[in-house]
């Protein structure tokens, strides 16, 4: 739009130009003048299409589409893959590995169902893996985080007994506390992280553990 503006008025500009200037003299290929104000309004049009017509981004587009029918036929292959996965883990059960590759093959393809199922699986045989820990609350938390409560805590407990002084694992079920809006689960896990001594830093958890309890008070 701005660019066929521009172009109607460089357009009555040079014919009122060329007219008035015709009746004094003929016009020159080497007027100088002239040719600056063509080149600046010929090079500015130019600037003004491109930045309209979003040229400039084409590459990046096909970049990004070039990388998604990636991911599609990357989530088709491992779809194609589980059956066989599936039979494997059949005639060899005790495959930690097999199990873990199962679920993680089910969040891709956004089962979450049998994701979980694997993991327990996986848990059962080895539970000292706490990536697979966290992997396993988030998927039963994408599920359901209130009826999945229990086995949710259960695999909290596991997660932080293989490292108490790993905040992180607190801050994760912090989250998971505020997310089902259990403030009395929350108090507890603040005077947990309070009460260890292998976690340095507690005063934000001390000042959120006030603001918590003087709420409740004057509720």
């Amino acid at each position: 739009m701005i660019f066929i503006l521009i172009f109607i008025l460089t357009f009555l500009y040079m014919f009122f130009l060329f007219k008035n200037l015709g009746e004094i003299k003929r016009i020159s290929i080497n007027n100088k003048p002239i040719l600056l104000i063509l080149t600046i309004l010929f090079i500015f049009m130019i600037i003004v299409f491109l930045g309209e017509s979003n040229i400039g981004y084409i590459k990046e587009y096909n970049k990004i589409s070039s990388k998604h029918q990636e991911i599609r036929d990357n989530i088709s292959t491992i779809r194609k893959n589980i059956p066989s996965l599936k039979q494997k883990l059949n005639k060899n059960p005790n495959n930690f590995e097999g199990w873990v590759m199962l679920g993680k093959s089910y969040i891709i393809i956004n089962d979450l169902q049998p994701a979980a199922l694997a993991y327990e699986i996986a848990i059962k045989l080895d539970s000292s893996d706490k990536t697979v820990l966290q992997d396993y609350i988030t998927v039963l938390r994408q599920l359901d985080s209130k009826n999945n409560k229990d086995k949710i805590l259960q695999a909290f407990d596991v997660l932080i007994s293989l490292d108490e002084s790993d905040i992180n694992s607190f801050n994760m079920k912090l989250n998971y506390s505020i997310d089902i809006h259990d403030s009395n689960m929350t108090k507890n896990i603040l005077k947990e992280i309070i009460a260890n001594n292998n976690i340095k830093d507690k005063e934000p958890y001390r000042v959120i553990l006030n603001e918590l309890t003087n709420k409740n008070k004057k509720n």
